[in-house]
């Protein structure tokens, strides 16, 4: 009797697994199990159940239960590779799966999977020969013989990768998805070129004028021999038979660059960018190769527009330091120390380039700069080293500094911004209270720069401190929206506990601003007695009177510039809340700019130029950079007839502000974003009162588009200008300084 009651309540459950009813054909089948522990099928089935249920471990148990009850049934030992691939137990499932081929040689997906499992453990000669072994059994699987494009692929093989990729997508059953014509791209891509191997792809279209493989082998081919026109040409025919599949919309691009249709370009690209996907590689040269070639060449006449090199002289000349005992133009020394000598200034400087900018609005074409000390950490120091010729030095400790203040005897230290220290590892919040303790010893007067514009000296950071994080759809592309969450509460706890630190230790320093901070008398209240700022008169450049052109050939070295401005931080919150296609869209950007006849020059950080590298379908006419010198930054930035930013806090912007020349927003940036009531401060001071207007980065960029978004900045620019001079000259601002007791008091 308890025989026949277990086998009702196993085919019990058994229906309910037919039905998909998981849940409940679990709880019947561990009832059967407990009745018949001996029966295998029993526990396999509750192992199914389990795996519907993705209860990994448990269904793992259950089915090795089954498998020592019957070691020759052939499903459990592919039911617990299933279950060990899905725990990411790489090498037990590969046990499992050749154990499973020993009692089963037939089964194609234990194959697949154990290649999966290879793959997993770079054990790709392995992976390949699995595929070998079982498309010998197999010949007509079109998912065997891309695996072993696949394992092929890493190996570098890649003639026999494309074979492979090549026949999958013959025997493929449908239209080939997209990512396996990419990847048979990929594959063609790194074999050299030839005619004969043109010759042999033009029989193959011949015989099947319906197949987009065999245009898409002949439209690389043709691109690696460079014969763009006949390339472009294979390469819209094969696409116009497959309209889901980007690879040859992403491949068109080069050529349509290189045959002068820019415009048509950008639109090939745009499509292809909305639709998402992987990319194949560019034929013939790596994009990085590609890339790095025009980097060897990027500072020469062939490559910039003349008014770059005019605008690099003028910096030279405004950074020169004086020789000792050089005469000096008034009024120089005008603010003698107690010594009767001129105050000597030094700077320590964090990581940030918006800091260096700050400074260097200072003391360019300024006397003074000869009695500037610049101390520059590692990071910085790298491409800043001659920021202020035999003057700037490079700091990795506390120490370091310490020296330089004994060594230096300077009488005003300029932190920029000691606010922000913790935040880019140059000091821990003990170090930097350390600093203070030295500079109060030595009774130095203190100024640092605060991003935050002075809020946080009369608020709590934690009240201020809101981090923007990403809940409409989609989702973030790896974390959940209570993941997200989670850490923006960590994450705005951890900087308000630092920056109070940080606030404490300047609450009696000085604080400077690249920009007029005072207010209309009805607003007093919302800035702070300790706010110093300074107009350098210097920094307005005479615009040479140059022709513009309508639009101007690629590569042309008179061709206007376009630059695009992104720092590190606004490149980690716009991946926050774009995801991977931050990158496509700023790739779009610039193949846009080349439609437009412009120049695209992107600075960014070296982790997103690089992906922007591998995103952008062509090279031509198109520059990509990351971090570089002060001194060329500002030269391509002065002289770029447009500069986009995704910061409306950028430093570097305002340069192009004091000399009326216009700029794009496309976002806040992370400060504007995280900082609450940050932004209106950033308008009234930064922006002199003058709402800045936000772009859709996704919008196209045109010539006609970026001159009317322009337009709205041009009509306030000079009334902007007028209110940036009323500042203090840096000089007057020095002698402020020097009238107001000694800082970070005791």
């Amino acid at each position: 009797m308890g025989t026949i009651r277990q086998w009702i309540i196993f085919k019990r459950g058994s229906n309910l697994l037919k039905k998909e009813r998981w849940e409940q054909a679990a709880s019947v089948l561990r009832h059967a199990v407990g009745l018949g522990p001996d029966h295998w099928e029993s526990h396999h089935n509750l192992a199914i159940a389990l795996l519907k249920m993705e209860r990994w471990e448990e269904a793992a148990g259950a089915v090795q239960r089954a498998i020592s009850l019957h070691p020759s049934a052939p499903q459990p030992h592919a039911n617990f590779g299933i279950a060990l691939l899905k725990m990411e137990r790489w090498d037990e499932a590969v046990a499992a799966y050749q154990r499973g081929i020993k009692v089963d040689p037939e089964c194609e997906s234990s194959y697949e999977r154990l290649a999966l499992a290879l793959s997993r453990l770079g054990r790709w000669e392995e992976a390949a020969a699995t595929c070998r072994r079982a498309i010998e059994r197999r010949p007509d699987s079109h998912l065997l013989h891309e695996k072993l494009g696949s394992a092929l692929a890493k190996l570098e093989r890649w003639d026999e990768a494309a074979r492979a990729y090549r026949r999958a997508i013959d025997l493929h059953p449908g239209p080939a998805e997209p990512d396996l014509h990419t990847s048979f791209a990929d594959a063609l891509a790194k074999l050299k070129g030839s005619e004969e191997t043109v010759a042999a792809c033009r029989r193959a279209v011949a015989a099947t004028p319906e197949d987009p493989a065999a245009y898409l082998s002949l439209g690389v081919e043709l691109s690696k021999l460079e014969r763009w026109e006949e390339a472009e040409t294979a390469l819209a025919t094969g696409g116009s038979l497959t309209q889901a599949d980007n690879s040859f919309h992403f491949l068109r691009v080069d050529p349509l660059v290189r045959l002068g249709r820019p415009v048509e370009a950008a639109a090939v690209f745009s499509r292809m960018v909305g639709r998402g996907g992987i990319r194949p590689s560019l034929p013939g040269e790596p994009a990085r190769t590609r890339f790095e070639r025009r980097r060897a060449s990027f500072w020469t006449p062939e490559n910039l527009s003349a008014d770059v090199f005019r605008t690099e002289r003028w910096l030279e000349q405004l950074l020169s330091v004086p020789p000792t005992g050089a005469p000096l133009p008034e009024p120089a020394a005008a603010h003698p120390t107690a010594a009767g000598r001129p105050a000597r200034l030094l700077f320590v400087l964090d990581n940030d380039y918006g800091e260096l900018s700050t400074l260097m609005y200072f003391v360019l074409g300024q006397p003074l700069i000869r009695q500037t000390t610049l101390l520059l950490p590692p990071r910085l120091y790298a491409n800043n080293a001659q920021a202020i010729a035999s003057r700037t030095h490079c700091y990795r400790s506390v120490e370091d500094v310490i020296q330089a203040l004994d060594r230096e005897q300077p009488d005003i230290v300029f932190l920029c911004s000691g606010y922000l220290f913790w935040a880019h590892q140059i000091f821990s919040p003990e170090s930097l209270e350390q600093l203070a303790g030295a500079l109060r010893d030595r009774e130095c007067r203190v100024v640092t720069t605060d991003p935050f514009l002075g809020l946080f000296l009369d608020h709590e950071p934690a009240s201020l401190i809101k981090v923007d994080i990403p809940v409409a759809c989609p989702p973030h592309p790896e974390w959940t929206l209570e993941q997200l969450i989670q850490a923006k509460r960590a994450s705005e706890e951890t900087e308000a506990t630092l920056i109070s630190r940080s606030g404490t230790v300047f609450r009696d320093a000085l604080h400077l601003y690249p920009t007029y901070c005072d207010l209309p008398e009805h607003l007093a209240t919302q800035t702070n007695a300790h706010n110093i700022s300074f107009f350098n008169p210097q920094l307005m450049r005479a615009q040479p009177d140059v022709s513009v052109p309508k639009r101007a050939p690629r590569d042309s070295p008179g061709r206007p510039h376009w630059m695009f401005v992104l720092s590190e931080a606004d490149y980690a919150t716009q991946t926050l809340f774009e995801g991977p296609a931050f990158a496509d869209i700023v790739a779009a950007k610039l193949v846009e700019t080349v439609a437009a006849g412009r120049h695209p020059i992107l600075v960014a950080p070296t982790a997103f130029a690089e992906t922007v590298i591998t995103r952008i379908p062509t090279a031509e006419g198109i520059d990509i950079l990351s971090y570089c010198s002060f001194r060329q930054f500002m030269s391509l930035l002065l002289s770029a007839e447009q500069a986009f930013y995704w910061n409306v806090v950028s430093h570097s912007l305002l340069i192009r502000l004091f000399n009326q020349l216009p700029i794009v927003l496309f976002d806040r940036g992370h400060l504007g974003r995280n900082i609450a009531g940050l932004y209106d401060r950033v308008v009234r001071w930064y922006y002199q009162g003058c709402e800045p207007a936000f772009h859709n980065h996704r919008q196209p960029l045109t010539l006609e588009t970026v001159s009317s978004w322009a337009e709205a900045y041009r009509r306030e620019a000079k009334r902007m200008g007028e209110r940036f001079r009323r500042a203090p000259t840096p000089e007057q601002m020095i002698e402020n300084i020097l009238n107001v007791e000694a800082t970070l008091s005791r």
